[in-house]
């Protein structure tokens, strides 16, 4: 494996260890949002004070999804794909946004 995809690995187990959202393995905290139409999912778990969503693209061509979060403000923790993406900053809870998915992406947020 390449050392880009090694670093991507470890930051991805540096965020389960250090965010109690991703660390608690109760079902009751995950909620899952399926987007058939452009083959997307979003997993969304839940701590006492925090919030992660994982946002994942699974389509050969570029897709956009509207999705609200809750709670917030929200913030891009990881992202395969950030030199092919508009620029995310916090995003504010509760309003619809829309998220371009490039072609089989990876986007973590979190509160």
């Amino acid at each position: 494996p390449n050392a880009t995809l090694l670093d991507w690995y470890r930051t991805l187990l540096r965020l389960r260890r250090a965010r109690p959202a991703l660390a608690l393995l109760d079902p009751a905290s995950v909620r899952t949002d399926v987007f058939e139409e452009q083959r997307a999912l979003v997993v969304l778990r839940e701590a006492t004070d925090e919030s992660v969503a994982v946002v994942l693209g699974f389509d050969d061509d570029t897709r956009t999804i509207e999705l609200t979060l809750p709670g917030g403000p929200w913030s891009v923790l990881l992202d395969s794909h950030a030199g092919e993406r508009h620029a995310i900053t916090m995003l504010g809870a509760g309003h619809p946004i829309e998220i371009t998915l490039p072609a089989r992406s990876v986007l973590v947020l979190g509160t």
